[in-house]
């Protein structure tokens, strides 16, 4: 039987017990969730970097054009456009992103030795629990909630919560003790239509950053942005692998 484990801070990764799991990383409240928008609005691959010094040193040495995309504590950097799914349009071909951000990115970055690292949000938690299920290997499923700057984030556990929820609708699994956590979590915030994540730590700080829409925007569109897509270090970044299932 399958397990499935939580991390539930990036900082508390571990990455020589990842290299032979599948890692599903979750900031729900921006990136991951800004990056599963890129890719379905015609960007890629999405290369996600640790700071705004790696995001313009990638975009100087690139050899195609790329949209630079990030945050520094929740405050907008001059030249980036900031991760808000909103204010990002279709691009007409694809297109490289280069994003930095305070936690998604560089709980990617940690995650990054997995034998298979995942991008994960309320956006996708059914088509992503649909692929995982999928797959013929018994591989441990390691969710990284990425956090905020070491402190815990309920959205990234309600984010993986969702993930567990739908895996276990299609088959037996067996949980650690944060994964537990993490579904009942879930069930008590879907039972109030995620409104409750319009009361924790990462919404108060993007309303006080002039973005205070950002968070229901990603909470009304979730399932619905069916995209899978994961770590390619052969394309240096991520990419779309497919659609997944429609609600």
């Amino acid at each position: 039987m399958r397990k499935i484990h939580v991390v539930p801070q990036k900082e508390t990764i571990d990455p020589e017990k990842i290299t032979d799991c599948v890692a599903v990383v979750y900031d729900v409240f921006l990136a991951t969730s800004t990056i599963l928008f890129l890719l379905e609005k015609n960007y890629g691959p999405v290369t996600a970097v640790e700071n705004e010094a790696a995001a313009r040193a990638f975009h100087a040495s690139a050899q195609t054009p790329a949209v630079m995309i990030g945050e520094s504590d929740g405050d907008p950097i001059e030249d980036f456009l900031y991760p808000d799914p909103q204010q990002i349009g279709p691009a007409e071909s694809s297109e490289r992103a280069v994003f930095c951000s305070t936690n998604g990115t560089r709980a990617l970055e940690k995650a990054k030795g997995a034998k298979e690292l995942l991008i994960g949000s309320l956006l996708n938690g059914r088509s992503l629990a649909a692929y995982i299920a999928g797959q013929t290997e018994s591989d441990s499923i390691v969710i990284v909630a990425a956090g905020n700057a070491g402190r815990l984030s309920v959205e990234d556990m309600v984010g993986g919560g969702h993930l567990i929820d739908e895996l276990l609708k299609l088959g037996d699994y067996q949980l650690s003790d944060a994964a537990v956590i993490a579904h009942r979590l879930y069930a008590e915030s879907a039972n109030a239509d995620h409104r409750d994540l319009l009361d924790v730590e990462t919404f108060h700080l993007l309303e006080a950053k002039g973005f205070p829409d950002a968070a229901e925007y990603v909470i009304r569109h979730k399932d619905r942005v069916p995209v899978i897509a994961r770590y390619s270090a052969e394309e240096r970044g991520i990419v779309k692998l497919r659609k997944g299932v429609f609600p």
